[in-house]
């Protein structure tokens, strides 16, 4: 998982990347986990995964519509596609993560 900024969430926006950003917040004990599952999601499925603290980033919380943390949010072309807040289990998240390659 690789660690980002806002600034970096603004210009893969802008230059209209596609991929997937775990928003989380720090003191979360249920994103603590959704990290781990995440993580071993993401070594079978070889996807980068961007993570984003939302306390410093809450600029984003209603672009993609957050509701809650812990959330995995793709993103295609620079837009918006889809979340899951489905992350209890590596399953789950490798279901998500494999929809869109």
């Amino acid at each position: 998982m690789i660690q980002v900024e806002s600034k970096d969430l603004a210009r893969f926006l802008e230059e209209k990347k596609s991929g997937f950003f775990y928003f989380y917040t720090p003191l979360c004990g249920s994103c603590q986990l959704a990290r781990q599952m995440i993580e071993l999601a993401e070594k079978s499925s070889d996807l980068p995964i961007y993570a984003l603290d939302l306390n410093l980033s809450k600029e984003f919380a209603p672009l993609f519509k957050i509701e809650a943390v812990p959330v995995l949010v793709r993103i295609d072309s620079g837009e918006f596609s889809e979340k899951t807040y489905t992350l209890d289990n590596v399953v789950a998240v490798f279901r998500f993560l494999k929809k869109f390659t």
